[in-house]
């Protein structure tokens, strides 16, 4: 009798695992995005890893543009720092927009405000990950307007950034 129930367990075991196996496949190809960007070694403007104890900043990648956006509240291995965005950089609003975080940062939040509202509440969007520290926003907006997109990334460390989103 105990010979059956290891054989049991083991049967049970595999078909768990197997199960689950299926599961994470059929989940990551209903939802692959395909074309996942490159993962950057060098930012736009500089090298993606400052001197002076920041993160490295988010790359933003939307309608053909692709511009770094500075954290502006962080805390990031033995540094903490709080701020405001006061000149986000700008991008062309797009129905999809590629976001690169460190790998460190394991999850990231997006919400979506109009720009000329102040005090707007923001709206929060769907966020999926594509890997290698890549995100997908997915960004639901009216045509003819403009929005702020702000970005949370944390895991080891956090990181906020606002990007401005102008209708083309």
């Amino acid at each position: 009798m105990a010979g059956w129930g290891a054989r049991a367990c083991g049967a049970v075991c595999a078909a768990t695992v197997a199960l689950a196996l299926a599961g994470c496949t059929a989940d990551r190809d209903a939802g692959d995005p395909g074309g996942v960007p490159a993962t950057p070694t060098t930012g736009v403007t500089g090298a993606t890893t400052p001197t002076d104890g920041s993160p490295p900043p988010f790359l933003v990648r939307a309608g053909g543009d692709t511009v770094e956006v500075r954290p502006f509240t962080f805390c990031w291995r033995t540094m903490c720092a709080d701020g405001f965005p006061l000149d986000p950089p700008t991008v062309t609003l797009a129905p999809v927009i590629d976001v690169w975080a460190p790998v460190e940062m394991t999850r990231l939040t997006a919400s979506l405000a109009p720009a000329d509202e102040a005090g707007a509440d923001p709206s929060p969007i769907t966020v999926q990950s594509l890997g290698s520290g890549w995100w997908r926003v997915h960004p639901v907006a009216e045509s003819g307007q403009d929005y702020v997109l702000d970005l949370f990334a944390s895991g080891r460390g956090d990181m906020a950034g606002r990007v401005r989103l102008m209708a083309s």
